[in-house]
C-alpha cells in the first residue's frame, strides 16, 4: 500500500472512529461533556497526530481492534430481549455513523453547527434514523424531525429532498411544506422542480469506474436511473415552492430565464436542452407555474427578450380542422402579457385544448404582428424592454409595476 493510499485510509477510518465514539451512551449528558474513553483509546487517539507515520498507522490499527472488541462485548448477552435491543443499537450506530460521514463532507461553516445540533442527546435518535439504509426508517426520522422546533431542522431535512427512495423524498417535501423557506430547502426543491429536468439531457460523465476481472474490462453492468429519480415528482416540488412563498425564487427565475436567452442567442451544439425550453417539457411547465405564482418583476426583462428574440423552433399543427402555430417566442410573449396586466385577446393569443393549455396563434403572421405590438408596448416601457444583449438587471417601469400591484403582487 503506497503512503497516499494509507493516508486516505487513515482519514476515512478516522472519521468512522469518530462516528463510533460519539455514538456511545456517554453523550446522553450535556453536548459539552467529553466522552469517557479508556486510557488505551485515549493514547491511540493522541498518537494519530504523531509525526511518525508508523506510529499513526499502529494507532489506527489499535483503534480498529478496540472498536471490534467493543462490538464483540456488545454481542455477549444471550437472552432474546437483550439480543433484540443490541440489534436495534447496532442499527442506530449504522445510521448515526452514516449521518456523521455525510455531514463531514460539508464545508466547515456548515459542518460545525450541524454536528453540534445533531449530536445533542435528544437529536441522536433522529439523525440516526435520517441516515438509515432502510427507507421506512428514514421516513420515521422525517416524522420525528417534524416535531423539532429549531432553526437547524431544515438543514437536517434538506438532503432527504434528494433521496433516491420516493417515499422518503415525498415525506421530506411534505415536511418542507410547513417549514420556513430556508436557502438550503429552496435550493433542493428548485433542483427537483427545474434544474434536474434540464440536466437530464446534457452529456454527463459516468461515475462508475471500469470493473476488471483478471485484467479484462467487463463494461457497464446496469442502467443508473439516478438522474431520472432526481426529477421525479417535479410538479410536487413546484407546489411546495409555491406554497412556501420563498423570496429566493424570484431571483432564481430571473437567472434561469437569462440562461434561456443566452441559449437561444448563441446555440451550443453540445447543449441538448434547447428543445426543452418549449412549453411542453415538464421542467418548463414548472417554470411557468412558478412565474404565475410569484409574478416576479425581475423576470419581465428576460421574458421580453425571449418574446422578441430570434425565431428558433416554429411549430405548425392542426387539430379538429383548426390550424395553430407556436414557437419559442409564443409562451414568453403570453406570459409577459399576462404578468403586465394586458389582454391576451388583444394579441390574438388563444389556448389550445390539445396539447392542453398551450398558448398559440393561428399562424406565424399573427405571431409576427403580436411581436410588433409588444415592441410598441416596449417603447413605453423601455426599462423593461431592455436591449437583448444587456446583462444588467433592469429597473422596473412604474406602469408595469402598477399592473403587477393591481393583480396582487
Amino acid at each position: 500500500m503506497n503512503p497516499s493510499s494509507k493516508r486516505d485510509r487513515m482519514r476515512s477510518l478516522g472519521i468512522v472512529l469518530f462516528a463510533c465514539l460519539i455514538s456511545t451512551p456517554v453523550l446522553a449528558a450535556e453536548p459539552s461533556t467529553p466522552p469517557a474513553l479508556s486510557p488505551c483509546i485515549e493514547s491511540a487517539l493522541r498518537e494519530l497526530s504523531s509525526r511518525e507515520f508508523d506510529v499513526r498507522e499502529r494507532a489506527l490499527h489499535d483503534l480498529e481492534v478496540a472498536l471490534g472488541r467493543q462490538t464483540e462485548a456488545m454481542l455477549s448477552p444471550g437472552d432474546p430481549e437483550s439480543k433484540a435491543r443490541i440489534t436495534s443499537l447496532l442499527e442506530f450506530n449504522v445510521g448515526l455513523n452514516a449521518w456523521v460521514l455525510q455531514t463531514c463532507q460539508l464545508p466547515e461553516e456548515q459542518r460545525r453547527p450541524l454536528l453540534e445540533f445533531g449530536l445533542r442527546a435528544e437529536m441522536l435518535p433522529i439523525v440516526a434514523k435520517l441516515a438509515s439504509p432502510v427507507p421506512s426508517i428514514r421516513v420515521a426520522g422525517i416524522h420525528a424531525l417534524a416535531k423539532v422546533q429549531d432553526p437547524m431542522a431544515p438543514d437536517l431535512l434538506a438532503p432527504l429532498l434528494e433521496d433516491n427512495d420516493r417515499s422518503v423524498y415525498v415525506a421530506a417535501m411534505e415536511l418542507a411544506w410547513d417549514l420556513p423557506p430556508k436557502d438550503v430547502i429552496v435550493d433542493h426543491l428548485w433542483d427537483r422542480a427545474v434544474d434536474a429536468g434540464f440536466q437530464l439531457y446534457t452529456p454527463q460523465r459516468s461515475e462508475q469506474p471500469d470493473v476488471l476481472f483478471h485484467g479484462k474490462v467487463l463494461g457497464p453492468t446496469f442502467f443508473d436511473n439516478a438522474a431520472y429519480r432526481r426529477m421525479q415528482d417535479s410538479n410536487v416540488a413546484t407546489d411546495v415552492l409555491i406554497h412556501v412563498n420563498a423570496p429566493q425564487v424570484n431571483q432564481k427565475l430571473k437567472v434561469f430565464l437569462e440562461q434561456v436567452c443566452q441559449a437561444y442567442a448563441a446555440p451550443n451544439a453540445q447543449d441538448n436542452r434547447v428543445w426543452m425550453y418549449g412549453p411542453n417539457s415538464a421542467p418548463m411547465k414548472n417554470v411557468y407555474a412558478l412565474l404565475r405564482a410569484y409574478r416576479p418583476r425581475e423576470a419581465l426583462s428576460p421574458l421580453y427578450r425571449l418574446a422578441t428574440g430570434p425565431l428558433v423552433a416554429p411549430i405548425n399543427g392542426e387539430m379538429n380542422n383548426v390550424r395553430y402555430y407556436w414557437s419559442n417566442r409564443t409562451y414568453p410573449l403570453a406570459m409577459l402579457v399576462e404578468l403586465t396586466g394586458q389582454e391576451t385577446a388583444d394579441y390574438k393569443l388563444a389556448r389550445l385544448s390539445n396539447p392542453a393549455g398551450i398558448w398559440a396563434f393561428a399562424d406565424q403572421a399573427d405571431e409576427d404582428a403580436a411581436i410588433k405590438k409588444l415592441q410598441t408596448w416596449g417603447e413605453s416601457n423601455a426599462q423593461i424592454a431592455v436591449a437583448a444583449d444587456s446583462k444588467e438587471p433592469p429597473a422596473t417601469q412604474p406602469a408595469a409595476d402598477a399592473n403587477l400591484e393591481a393583480q396582487g403582487q
